[in-house]
């Protein structure tokens, strides 16, 4: 029996690390090392230094023509900082730029940032709307929850004729 359960959690132990390995392989080593370093802080000083130096990357690198091809992964590290109290909002139009995208994991990508991001007051919001209303429309059911999830937050009573 001891063997068994030796080999038990040896199964257990490969599946946590192929867990993992699989979450970490949709993220930058870079990305990893901030959600890492953030988490070994000993201080909210600290934190704040390493969220700050972010924000100034992620300025940089939204500026950036090249980085389209990341713009979910930057997007994700907005919505990281934006979390822990640090206002991202140079970066608010990517997040609503990616909502209009076909791809249904960037599509969510930017109506869960958006959702994040915006009030029911925000200027930004009118840029959204066609998409929504797009999206409800839409013959994918990912797209038509998708679209439902952020209405259901995002637009108020005085959106509404829009």
């Amino acid at each position: 029996t001891n063997r068994r359960i030796e080999a038990e959690s040896e199964e257990q132990r490969d599946i946590g690390t192929a867990v993992q390995y699989s979450v970490m392989s949709h993220f930058s080593r870079e990305f990893m090392d901030l959600v890492r370093a953030i988490g070994d802080c000993k201080s909210k000083q600290e934190e704040d230094a390493i969220v700050g130096r972010e924000v100034l990357n992620l300025r940089v690198r939204l500026a950036d023509t090249q980085a389209q091809g990341r713009m979910r992964e930057l997007i994700i590290r907005m919505m990281y900082c934006e979390m822990l109290g640090h206002r991202v909002e140079f970066g608010y139009i990517h997040a609503v730029n990616m909502a209009q995208r076909p791809a249904i994991t960037e599509k969510r990508t930017g109506y869960l940032a958006a959702t994040l991001f915006l009030d029911s007051s925000s200027e930004l919001l009118i840029l959204l709307v066609n998409t929504v209303q797009r999206d409800l429309k839409s013959s994918n059911q990912w797209e038509v929850c998708a679209a439902l999830s952020a209405a259901a937050r995002l637009i108020g009573a005085d959106t509404i004729p829009a």
